[in-house]
This record gives structure tokens, C-alpha cells and sequence, in this order.
């Protein structure tokens, strides 16, 4: 069959071409003769055309039928996994994520092929590099209506500043070529690039010949570190490596490296990759970096953690319609990294919102019972915060101005109802006026991202009633997220008559060997919901984390094996204490244990700061979507904070209070993964609503919910994963 459906394909894209330049002939032809009505019309049946054919793709059946004129995009990619010299480790998945920026560039950016330069492994040579950078300045091409992407991902390292060199620290930082670290034909050294020198190149972008300013839409993305304790392969999680590489004495950089760059720039600052430097040069470029100066950037599995998560969060939303610290704000809370987003433009629209983001969806507006609804609901991803704005035409550039703004008045899994943002004009339903919605606002990040493959009638009525059934939060994103690409999903489904298996994709689950949820259930309604319920809730609080990351950075993890202190004083419950065996499992937020059943665990939380925090920790099961309470407050409300400033809580041992955890693997499984999430705060916050069952066993009643929490003072998390293994 798989004949004859791709010359379908074929056939009715040719024909849906065609319909297309027919649509733009009609559109120039009316617009001249001045019949709109006609346009319109023809336009109708040119829409209801493209929407059945999404329909029957399973797509949703509101993408705009607009054409795209790519607006002048220029890119740079690199992506390095093998390197040259033998002292440096391959790295898996750099290659990988330069390969993913670059096909989303080009498709849902709409970027033509001939604007982007993708360097990956050999061609990614100290030389290429740094041509294709100069590049960028002499192409007469690129000016300051462009927007300009330039991304690495490999290794970085540190090096000592060379004598002369004006830093701000004793350290410089660099990235690492595919050649670095060889001896040249010429017998000279391979030296990496150095900041300086990326620095004075993208000052060169920013004031090319005095007169032309590039740079202002110039974005540098780093997935690399450059501390020298993240540098080698990770043992004991053998899939992890860390993209920081440690120099060694003899590979210092000489004073003049580069000069030829920036020896014309003496007397100006230089720009550092690690976008927290405050450097003046830096007013170049926006700098997304995996980390920051002395953190750890990792891979998992064949993927970069924070390429993945940007890419993920950047296909959620439009880029013409959101700043940078918004997209840096819908990035998970990642394991042992925190990324980061340079003070320079933070609030400036992504590429100056001269680049198209994806292709915009529009929903026709009823009136239906007094009520205005869209056929869009929180599997298209409207949530309560999601605004719309209201244009008298399918086509808003025929539109012009939006008549009017309305957000969610209630939201179901399908549909909305909206009303007028307060002071907005009403619109005028007579019957002969048609009106269109387009979403205006990013909202909150979704739930669950959820993809459903094709099948049969029964079992998806089932799944479409399970979907129906499930609540969306006020204070929330969109519970559910229907996505049309299983990779871009946090779970999809497979389902028969009789049975629906259930497949997790979030790389960071997957990458440490888990696949699948650890039970399937019956096609049925009532089995396939409380999945979904928990599902929803489990994917929302396992990405959970505040606007500003202000707190991690000052606390610190410290996992231990314990073991019984057979010398120790009975304590009041009439038992000897646990106390800490070996050092710390804890490695930059990955821990591996040993599921027995019989190894005891506990943790350490070090506080750095002059505030003391209240602590809450839940362990996050992935094989089976429970969340249960690791460690709460003694009590809650007015107690003490259990984290003293400059102090420490131990959890599991010691005088912090709880009891010690054993992991272990049910029958058949060799694996497990999970996540230990602690949440800090300077104010007490009542956590309890996080806590859910799995609905794989005893599932929470049909009807009792407990209320969202809401966060409303300044809080932070930590997330631990913990792989699983057998003895």
C-alpha cells in the first residue's frame, strides 16, 4: 500500500500547488478589480479544500494558507563529535544537535538552504571556523535588517590568560576545534579559539566599517562548558558525557594568537562566551549558553540536554511574538545545569521578530448561546492565559488591524469559549460578518506533549472521550498538547481493539534506557483517562520550575549510600543511627544506584547563602507516573525553615529527619529511572499538591482532585535523576 499512498501524495501536492498560485492569482485580480466578496468566497473553498486534506493527515484543520517569503536569514551551524587529536574523547551527540538546529532553521523557519553554512566533525577545522565567521562581515549580503544565527555545539575548555591580556579572571575560555590540540603541516600548534578572538569577530559584525550595525540581530548559542572539573567521561552513567575538556599546562595559548583579528580592536573590551561575564563588547550579540562560566553542559544518550530543551521550547511558540528570556523561561529545569541568557537584549523579540516563526493557525469565531467559541482547545494549546487577537478575514494581511483582543473564558479539550479583554471593542456579529482568532500571546508551557498514532475507530473514540474527560488548570498551561511528530513528544500512544500501550519519548528518560510506561491498559475509556490524568500532571511537575533560577546556585547535593552505625547511641526510637558510607554519588545531577532493595540512600543539602530555605523533595517514578514525598517541612505554615542559612538538612539520616530510601526494580525490568526534585524556598509553600498515585495501581478516586498549588512567593528547584541498575 505504501505505492499508491505516496503517489497520492504527490498528486494532491501538485494539486494543492497549484491551488495555491490559483488562490494568489484571485487574491491580486480581486484586490485590483475591488470585488472582495469574491475574494473571499474563492478563498473560503480554497481553505475548506486544505483543511480536509490536514484533517485526513492528522493535522490540526486551522494552519493559514498565507504564503512565505523568507526574509534574509543567515546561519552558521557546528557540530563537532570527532575530534583530531587522540587526547580528546569523541563526544556523541554535538554533531546531532547541529543537525536539529539546522532542520529547524529550514523547516519551520523557512530559511533557503543557500543562507546556512553547516560545519560539522573535519570541515569544522580552526580555519573554517573562523573564515566562515569573517565570512559573515564581508558577505555584502548580510546588514543590519538580517538576522544571524551562529551556533556550536562540541567541547569548550579554560587556559590561563596570556600575559597581557586584560580579563576578568585569571582563566580565558575557549572553544574547541575539530584540529585542535595537533601539530599544523607548518609544525605549529592547532591552538582552540579563543574568546578573544570570537569576541572581536562578532564585534566585527556589530560595526563593520564604522557605518553598519549587523550585529544587533546577531545570536551566539553555545552547548559547551568550560570548567575543567566537567572534562571526562562519565563511568558510571556511560551514556552522559560532559562537553567541558581540561587543557593542560603545556597547552597555553601565546600572547599574540590571533592578533591579526583582534589587534585592531587594542584598547576595546572582548567578548567571553560565558554569557554572565560583563563585558561591554558583548552588546554585539544576544549569548544563549548551556551553562554558566563554571558549570557542566551534558549530553545524554545522542543529545545535547540544553540544544534539545531550547529546540523544544522554541517550536512551542512563534519567534516573531516572544523575547529571549521568554524562551530561556520555558526550558525545563535540567539536571546539574542551569542555562543561561546574556544581560545584553534579554527582552528583545527573538531575531528582532524579522523571522517568521511557525506557520500561523487561525480559528474561525461562532456564536454560539450567547458564547464566542473556537474550535481550539488545550490540545491545540490554549490555556487561560492565551490571548487572541480578532481579524475580520482569514488572510490578516487583508485585515489589516486586529478588530478586537479576547482570551479564555473556559477552555476543554477541543473548543473554547472567549470573552473581551477587559476595554476591548466588541465585534459586530450580523450574521454576514465573519471573524477569524490567531493566537497573540506564547501562555505556559504545556502539560504533556502527547502523540497519538493512527488507529482504529473504536479505540480512538476512546482515547478522544479519555482526552475530553481530562481538567484543564486555571493557573497552568494547557494540560495536553497534541503534537504531530512523536519525537517532539513527552509520550505517545499505540492502541489495538483490545489494548493501548503507552511510549515515553522525553530524551532525558529515554537517553538513560527507559522506554515505556511499565503496564499497558485496555482500550477502554475509564482505563486509558487516569493515565492521561497522571501523565499530564507528572510531565508538568517534573518540568516545573520559577520564571528566575535565583536559588540553585546556592544550594548544594550530596548523595551517600548509608549504612547502620553499629557503635552509635540508640535514638529515641530505640535504633542506632545511619550514617554516610563512601563519598558523595552526586555527580553534576545524575545519580547511579544500586536497586536491592537493601542499599540505603540519603541526601545532603549544603546552603551557601545568609537565607535560610524551607525544603520539600519528591522522587518523580517514570515507569510508573507516581510522585511521592521524599522529605517535607516538619510542619507547615509558620515552622522554622528546615535549611538553615549557612548550614545544611540532611535527608534520611542524621537530624533532618525522614527515613532513608531503597531503590528497587520490579520483576522484569533490568532499569528504572526517576527523579528526585527538591523545592526551595526563602517563605513556607504548601508542596502537598504535587503528591500523586500511579494510576496503574490504586488510582486517586474518580472525581477527587486536589487544588493546584499555587506559587506565589520566590521559590526554586533541583532535579536529581537517579538510574536504576540491577546488582
Amino acid at each position: 500500500m505504501e505505492g499508491p499512498v505516496a503517489v497520492f501524495e504527490l498528486v494532491s501536492q501538485k494539486i494543492l500547488d497549484s491551488i495555491r498560485l490559483f488562490s494568489d492569482f484571485v487574491r491580486r485580480v480581486t484586490r485590483r478589480l475591488g470585488i472582495p466578496g469574491l475574494r473571499n468566497a474563492v478563498l473560503y473553498f480554497l481553505r475548506v479544500i486544505h483543511c480536509e486534506r490536514i484533517f485526513l493527515r492528522g493535522k490540526t484543520p486551522t494552519e493559514s494558507l498565507e504564503p512565505h517569503t523568507p526574509l534574509p536569514f543567515y546561519a552558521l551551524i557546528i557540530g563537532i563529535n570527532k575530534y583530531k587529536s587522540t587526547r580528546i574523547p569523541d563526544l556523541r551527540g554535538a554533531a546531532l544537535d547541529a543537525d536539529s538546529v539546522d532542520e529547524y532553521v529550514r523547516t519551520v523557519l523557512r530559511i533557503p538552504v543557500q543562507q546556512i553554512v553547516n560545519l560539522r566533525d573535519g570541515g569544522a577545522t580552526r580555519e573554517a571556523i573562523i573564515r566562515e565567521l569573517r565570512a559573515l562581515i564581508t558577505r555584502r549580503a548580510v546588514n543590519k535588517r538580517n538576522a544571524i544565527l551562529i551556533f556550536y555545539a562540541g567541547y569548550g575548555a579554560s587556559v590561563g590568560a596570556p600575559k597581557g591580556w586584560a580579563v576578568g579572571s585569571e582563566n580565558i575560555s575557549l572553544i574547541l576545534p575539530h584540529d585542535s590540540l595537533i601539530d599544523a603541516d607548518s609544525g605549529q600548534r592547532v591552538h582552540p579559539i579563543p574568546d578573544r578572538t570570537i569576541g572581536a569577530l562578532l564585534h566585527g559584525l556589530s560595526e563593520q566599517n564604522g557605518d553598519s550595525e549587523k550585529g544587533d540581530n546577531v545570536v551566539l548559542i553555545l552547548d559547551c562548558c568550560y570548567s575543567s572539573a566537567t572534562t571526562n567521561l562519565v563511568d558510571s552513567v556511560p551514556s552522559r558525557r560532559m562537553r567541558g575538556f581540561r587543557l593542560e599546562a603545556e597547552d597555553s595559548i601565546p600572547a599574540d594568537l590571533d592578533e591579526s583579528i583582534w589587534g585592531n580592536l587594542s584598547g576595546k573590551v572582548f567578548v567571553t562566551p560565558a554569557p554572565e561575564t560583563s563585558y561591554s563588547a558583548r552588546r554585539s550579540h544576544v549569548t544563549l549558553s548551556a551553562c554558566h562560566k563554571d558549570g557542566a553542559a551534558q549530553e545524554v544518550g545522542a543529545r545535547g540536554l540544553f540544544t534539545h530543551a531550547l529546540l523544544e521550547a522554541l517550536r512551542g511558540v512563534s519567534t516573531e511574538k516572544v523575547t529571549y528570556r521568554d524562551v530561556m523561561r520555558r526550558i525545563p529545569n535540567l539536571p546539574g545545569q542551569t542555562p543561561l541568557c546574556g544581560d545584553h537584549l534579554p527582552d528583545q523579540l527573538f531575531f528582532n521578530s524579522l523571522v517568521p516563526g511557525k506557520e500561523r493557525t487561525l480559528y474561525p469565531v461562532s456564536l454560539k448561546d450567547d458564547a464566542f467559541v473556537i474550535d481550539a482547545g488545550f490540545l491545540q494549546g490554549v490555556g487561560y492565559d492565551t490571548e487572541f487577537v480578532i481579524y475580520a478575514h482569514g488572510n490578516p494581511a487583508d485585515s489589516g488591524e486586529p478588530l478586537t483582543t479576547m482570551i479564555p473564558k473556559s477552555v476543554r479539550a477541543s473548543s473554547a469559549d472567549l470573552r473581551y479583554l477587559s476595554s476591548s471593542p466588541p465585534l459586530d456579529f450580523d450574521g454576514s460578518s465573519s471573524y477569524f482568532a490567531a493566537q497573540s500571546s506564547i501562555g505556559k508551557v504545556a502539560g504533556l506533549r502527547l502523540h497519538v498514532t493512527p488507529s482504529e475507530p473504536e479505540s480512538r473514540r476512546s482515547i478522544l472521550e479519555a482526552l475530553s474527560k481530562v481538567y484543564q488548570p486555571r493557573t497552568s498551561g494547557p494540560a495536553i498538547l497534541l503534537v504531530d511528530d512523536a519525537a517532539h513528544a513527552d509520550l505517545s500512544i499505540l492502541s489495538s481493539t483490545s489494548e493501548v500501550q503507552y511510549i515515553i519519548h522525553e530524551p532525558l528518560i529515554t537517553a538513560c534506557g527507559l522506554s515505556g510506561l511499565r503496564q499497558s491498559t485496555t482500550a477502554e475509556t475509564k482505563a486509558i483517562y487516569p493515565v492521561f490524568r497522571a501523565a499530564a500532571h507528572f510531565f508538568r511537575f517534573l518540568r516545573f520550575s520559577p520564571n528566575e533560577n535565583r536559588l540553585r546556585d546556592l544550594v548544594h547535593v550530596e548523595v551517600y549510600a548509608l549504612e547502620i552505625d553499629e557503635e552509635g547511641e540508640l535514638g529515641p526510637d530505640l535504633r542506632r543511627p545511619w550514617v554516610t558510607c563512601g563519598s558523595s554519588l552526586y555527580d553534576s545531577g545524575f545519580v547511579d544506584v544500586v536497586a536491592d532493595d537493601d542499599t540505603a540512600y540519603g541526601i545532603k543539602v549544603r546552603n551557601d547563602s545568609n537565607t535560610s530555605f524551607h525544603v520539600w523533595a519528591f522522587y518523580f517514578d517514570c515507569s510508573g507516573l507516581a510522585i511521592s514525598e521524599y522529605y517535607k517541612p516538619p510542619t507547615i505554615g509558620g515552622a522554622e525553615p528546615s535549611l538553615p542559612a549557612r548550614g545544611a538538612l540532611t535527608i534520611g539520616y542524621g537530624a533532618g529527619g525522614g527515613l532513608p530510601y531503597t531503590f528497587f526494580l520490579r520483576e522484569g525490568q533490568n532499569l528504572d529511572v526517576g527523579f528526585i526534585k527538591l523545592f526551595i524556598s526563602p517563605e513556607p509553600v504548601d508542596f502537598s499538591s504535587i503528591e500523586q498515585r500511579s494510576p496503574f495501581k490504586d488510582p486517586i478516586a474518580r472525581g477527587k482532585r486536589k487544588p493546584s498549588a499555587e506559587f506565589e512567593v520566590g521559590w526554586d528547584t533541583v532535579t536529581i535523576a537517579v538510574v536504576q541498575r540491577k546488582p
